[in-house]
């Protein structure tokens, strides 16, 4: 019988206590977790958007066109050529964390459109260009505007994926959950 004296929790109590506790950050651990992969994946869609703001933004203040490449992992942009060295303007190489493209089209795709032709983005450079009016074209000598699609995944869960397609007149980027 307990003491009516005594102050604190008897050893059943305190075991109650710490197993509802355990549980109670278990259940906070997973979900952390699970949340952390899909904010890789939106921080990878959010990061080439900003990258083509960026390349679009110096296309037009450059009066020049921008070439804005990328491979499965990485996304860079510069002024005329990336394969030309120089001291024309470039950024950085921006590597996404735990995050791919695995496929483009040459296209804008809006929700509820299928896209015509997809490639897959392997480990080479895939390109397009940003004309001094700010437009995008998918091959120097294409005649009009043309839009980018770019699909993202996470590389441990298939299930978190973003899709972020490139207006071609505006050159502004819309992000979409899913694909």
């Amino acid at each position: 019988m307990k003491s009516r004296n005594f102050y604190g929790l008897t050893l059943v109590e305190l075991v109650v206590v710490l197993t509802i506790v355990s549980i109670l950050a278990t259940i906070a651990l997973v979900n952390v977790n699970a949340r952390k992969k899909e904010d890789e994946v939106r921080d990878g869609a959010y990061k080439f958007s900003a990258l083509l703001a960026e390349a679009r933004n110096q296309a037009i203040n450059s009066r020049s066109r921008v070439m804005f490449r990328f491979n499965n992992t990485t996304i860079q942009w510069c002024v005329t050529s990336c394969y030309i060295s120089g001291t024309l303007p470039k950024s950085i190489e921006h590597k996404f964390t735990w995050t791919k493209i695995l496929r483009y089209a040459r296209e804008s795709v809006l929700p509820g459109m299928i896209p015509s032709v997809t490639y897959t983005a392997g480990s080479g450079w895939n390109h397009f260009y940003i004309e001094p009016d700010g437009t995008l074209i998918g091959y120097t000598t294409d005649t009009t505007p043309r839009g980018i699609t770019v699909y993202l995944q996470h590389d441990k869960d298939a299930n978190r994926k973003y899709r972020t397609t490139v207006l071609p007149i505006l050159g502004k980027a819309r992000i979409y959950p899913k694909w």
